[in-house]
């Protein structure tokens, strides 16, 4: 008898962690993705803000090369200053490279190879692209201006390239920057919602409980009802109910 009444409140405690842990991954799945979802995108953005930043400072110093550059005997002719020159060589993430190339396609001044652009701007406007250099990556801006005396009326091409290390170092510090909010947001929902199924089960299991003790009782009951069911057939009725439901006993006794 005590076996019956024992057993099954210890089977209650599998059944329920099995119920909190379906909740908590349909409950937490979700929202593990969506935050992994915003990071891929946030990552994204990032990159492309640091991107554009840094194109803009490209533009600037492809400005700055363009009010150097003059004709001398009809020829286009660059004479960059030290202070120019030093920031080509003094940045300590990346390479900076630059060309220029008169209005044929010659080169004029600066470092040979830099891919050329894909299309042509009107002047005054830069275009920017990607490209490789010397084995590397680059972030290139593309420039076209006019310089008046040349013996080509067409525009003079001004380009400047960059390796992408500033870019990445920014884009991994901004995308830090949001992950770490993003992350113990994470962390507190989980806290809350680990929480808020707990704290939702324990009426269920104190139903569950309850069901199971009724249960157990009921089961009692019909065992008593039965075992005193047999004993009147067998010592008020005497009839033969015990000797069919226990023949083997009856059997050994014979």
């Amino acid at each position: 008898m005590s076996t019956i009444v024992s057993e099954p409140p210890v089977a209650q405690k599998p059944e329920k962690a099995t119920l909190r842990r379906q909740l908590l991954l349909s409950l937490l799945a979700p929202i593990v993705l969506v935050t992994l979802i915003s990071s891929v995108v946030s990552y994204y953005h990032a990159f492309n803000f640091a991107t554009l930043a840094y194109d803009y400072s490209l533009f600037d110093f492809a400005l700055d090369i363009s009010r150097q550059i003059h004709t001398a005997d009809g020829r286009v002719r660059v004479d960059l200053p030290p202070a120019a020159l030093d920031m080509l060589e003094s940045d300590g993430h990346d390479r900076i490279y630059y060309q220029i190339n008169d209005a044929t396609g010659a080169f004029v001044a600066g470092h040979r190879g830099l891919p050329p652009p894909g299309e042509r701007a009107p002047p005054g406007k830069p275009v920017y692209y990607d490209g490789t250099y010397g084995g590397s990556a680059v972030r290139i801006a593309a420039l076209y201006t006019i310089v008046p005396g040349t013996s080509d009326p067409g525009p003079v091409l001004i380009q400047v390239a960059e390796t992408l290390n500033k870019r990445q170092i920014l884009a991994d510090e901004i995308l830090l920057g949001m992950l770490w909010p993003e992350l113990l947001l994470l962390v507190l929902v989980g806290v809350l919602v680990w929480y808020g199924v707990e704290r939702g089960l324990r009426p269920l299991a104190a139903q569950l409980k309850a069901v199971h003790v009724t249960l157990n009782y009921t089961m009692l009951a019909l065992v008593v009802m039965h075992a005193a069911a047999a004993l009147k057939h067998h010592v008020v009725d005497r009839d033969d109910v015990l000797r069919r439901m226990l023949p083997f006993a009856y059997r050994e006794t014979d």
